[in-house]
């Protein structure tokens, strides 16, 4: 006898009679047991039913002396597929009481429903607690997130991205070019998120009536799919780090049939590997992605990492994997059995539950253990796991059923982060390095009087002709700096749908937008958008949006002031020193640059305003000792230009911390007053304190 559990097949006879059960649809096969012949010849009964135990299975059979199955003593009159309702209960016991009133007179029977009772209030407020929505199934079974990649392991791998860039932020660390790479393992990955209908299909969670609505992402379901809730680490990699970890992670399986807990889910990275060619030379091309899928930098062309790649690439992955997990070359050439530093990783660091990142770790602790939490006076509570990132992502991207999920899981040859290039109908399609295109500048400008402008698209890894989708859209206004809305048929001619067409090799491609020219002193500012939309042979690079900017006839030079410093001015003061004023113009501010003694000119940052002709800016610099000069140029939105000059003179002045100090045994009297003095030497100046009446303990 075979009892195949795992298909949830409703498996019946023709006398059974099917409940009725939320997410369960009642078809099945007419058959308990179905009967066939073995290998051997001899019969084999096969049972199997629906899951979540709402049937119990019966089988009553025969043997005979030589252990072989008695086909005529089936039965199937007790046989079958009893559903597990009130109706099946009141059957069995002979009554039409209630299921409530039949459990309470049975000793066994309450003392299972004590059981079950509170395993339902557990389970109901898990199924309860709602994180947000997704329309599709979320992938998460073995025998696909051990081989492939997978939709579960993408939406969590961007989870772990969200909360590390986040981080990233909160403690001052530049992500760079805004890709963060993402690694998971796809042995973390427990369960499935959605549910099995009777047909085989996979979809989105079912709904339980009054508990959980359909498509929900509960709490359950986040336990239930990553059920090891691993904690969060950061750490930072060369492109050579990169691609040693990949071409590991790419030697993990070599399809269905080499299930590996260590084959990678990975977050803004597409990478291609050809499962034949030797250790260490699988990955043929990656590059990094953002969040929205568009290509931020090349790290390997053709197995090898490519000139330009960016020298530092920051990392997230969880602390298991970080330590030396499956083997991966993070921390360690080779771990276990290899403890060889691997130079091309450093900085590892938790991310925390607060939302910041802890202090480096020593890579010579392990990752995974409460000492070394604690040696960093953390504890476990206290560092971030991937269960609390998923909810997070999902209640920020995927709160609502209008922002549900999306991304259906795709077979392997058409997965985009990781191509298998042997994969069945993907053959040697790698699309990991397509052609980019992005506007050359963030704005393109032209004035009242003209009749076009000109827009300057770029792309890279364009080998082949190729082209790309444009569109305008009206613009906005604004106050400071003045514009006013460009709108289509009034101010330009309308350009939804342009397509671009580039020859093989080409890198540049102009494209003219015609405008409708304005005459008079009173004509305003205006401007409005163009946007690349799509491209069938590459991707979006940034930047992908532009601004095009239709400017007044302007000869008016723009007015300026420095009121800091003063002219010939005598200045002690800490480095760096802040220079600042006041420029305007009626027409709109565009820069404001200043150079200090003949250095390049620098560009000053700008400050909020109300009114274009007061527009606040500033800028730090590091003065000379003694004479310094700078120059200050205010640039309008037409190119008009005001320079002022200013000299100043300016001793740097330090900050000193002075501390209280007693001999061995002598308190000093924390609220009382201590008298302190400085005697500078011979060839400094007089020491005066930076705030009048100091705490001098400070």
């Amino acid at each position: 006898m075979v009892v195949a559990g795992g298909g949830h097949e409703y498996q019946k006879d023709a006398n059974d009679v099917a409940g009725s059960y939320a997410g369960h649809t009642t078809p099945g096969s007419d058959a308990y047991p179905i009967v066939t012949t073995g290998a051997d010849g001899k019969p084999v009964l096969i049972v199997t039913t629906d899951t979540e135990f709402s049937y119990l299975g019966r089988l009553v059979v025969d043997f005979d002396s030589n252990g072989e199955l008695i086909l005529s003593t089936l039965d199937n009159a007790i046989n079958g597929a009893y559903s597990s309702d009130e109706a099946t209960l009141q059957a069995a016991y002979g009554t039409s009481s209630s299921a409530n009133t039949i459990i309470a007179a049975s000793t066994i029977g309450a003392q299972v429903k004590t059981i079950t009772d509170a395993l339902n209030g557990v389970i109901t407020t898990k199924e309860g607690t709602i994180y947000g929505y997704t329309n599709v199934y979320l992938e998460g079974d073995r025998v696909f997130g051990r081989t492939q990649e997978v939709n579960l392991g993408n939406i969590t791998a961007d989870a772990n991205i969200f909360k590390a860039r986040s981080a990233f932020q909160t403690a001052g660390v530049s992500t760079g070019l805004g890709a963060i790479f993402s690694l998971k393992n796809g042995g973390g990955l427990r369960a499935s998120v959605g549910a099995i209908n009777a047909s085989g299909a996979k979809v989105a969670p079912v709904a339980v009536p009054g508990i959980k609505p359909a498509g929900a992402v509960s709490l359950l379901d986040v336990e239930n799919a990553l059920r090891f809730d691993n904690k969060l680490m950061v750490f930072d990699t060369t492109p050579t780090g990169l691609l040693n970890i990949l071409n590991y992670a790419a030697g993990l399986s070599s399809g269905p049939s080499q299930q590996s807990g260590g084959y990678p889910q990975v977050g803004n990275i597409r990478f291609s590997y050809d499962p034949a060619r030797s250790a260490g030379q699988k990955v043929r091309n990656a590059a990094l992605y953002d969040d929205n899928g568009n290509l931020v930098s090349v790290i390997v062309q053709d197995g090898a990492v490519v000139s330009g790649a960016p020298s530092t690439i920051r990392c997230v992955a969880l602390n298991f994997t970080a330590n030396g997990g499956d083997s991966y070359p993070i921390k360690y050439l080779n771990p276990p059995t290899n403890t060889t530093v691997n130079n091309e990783t450093s900085n590892f660091r938790y991310v925390l539950a607060n939302g910041n990142l802890s202090a480096s770790v020593t890579r010579s602790l392990d990752f995974t253990a409460s000492t070394t939490y604690t040696s960093l006076g953390l504890s476990a509570s206290d560092i971030l796991g991937e269960q609390k990132a998923f909810q997070d992502f999902v209640v920020a991207r995927h709160g609502s059923t209008s922002t549900a999920y999306n991304q259906a899981d795709t077979p392997a040859s058409q997965d985009l982060r990781i191509q298998i290039l042997s994969s069945s109908g993907r053959g040697s399609n790698d699309t990991v390095i397509t052609p980019a295109y992005r506007f050359a500048d963030t704005a393109f400008t032209a004035t009242q009087n003209d009749t076009s402008v000109s827009i300057s698209i770029n792309r890279t890894y364009g080998a082949n002709a190729g082209s790309v989708t444009i569109r305008t859209d009206n613009g906005t206004t604004s106050t400071v700096p003045p514009f006013t809305a460009a709108v289509a048929g009034t101010d330009y001619t309308d350009a939804d749908g342009t397509v671009v067409n580039f020859a093989a090799g080409e890198t540049t491609k102009t494209v003219s937008l015609t405008l409708s020219p304005k005459t008079g002193a009173t004509v305003p500012n205006r401007r409005f958008s163009v946007v690349l939309t799509a491209s069938a042979d590459g991707v979006l690079g940034t930047p992908s949006t532009a601004e095009v900017q239709i400017l007044a006839v302007d000869t008016v030079k723009p007015t300026l002031t420095i009121t800091s410093p003063a002219a010939n001015a005598a200045i002690s003061d800490l480095s760096p020193y802040t220079i600042q004023g006041i420029a305007g113009d009626a027409r709109g501010i565009d820069r404001v640059t200043v150079a200090l003694n003949g250095a390049a000119a620098v560009e000053a940052t700008l400050g909020s305003a109300t009114v274009t002709t007061s527009v606040p800016w500033s800028i730090d610099v590091a003065p000379a000792t003694d004479s310094n000069s700078i120059v200050v140029t205010a640039y309008d939105l037409s190119g008009n230009s005001t320079a002022l000059t200013r000299s100043f003179t300016f001793t740097q002045r330090t900050l000193l911390t002075l501390a209280r100090t007693a001999p061995s045994g002598i308190a000093l009297d924390a609220a009382g007053t201590v008298a302190l003095a400085a005697s500078p030497a011979s060839n400094a100046s007089a020491l005066t304190p930076a705030t009048a009446n100091a705490d001098p303990r400070s």
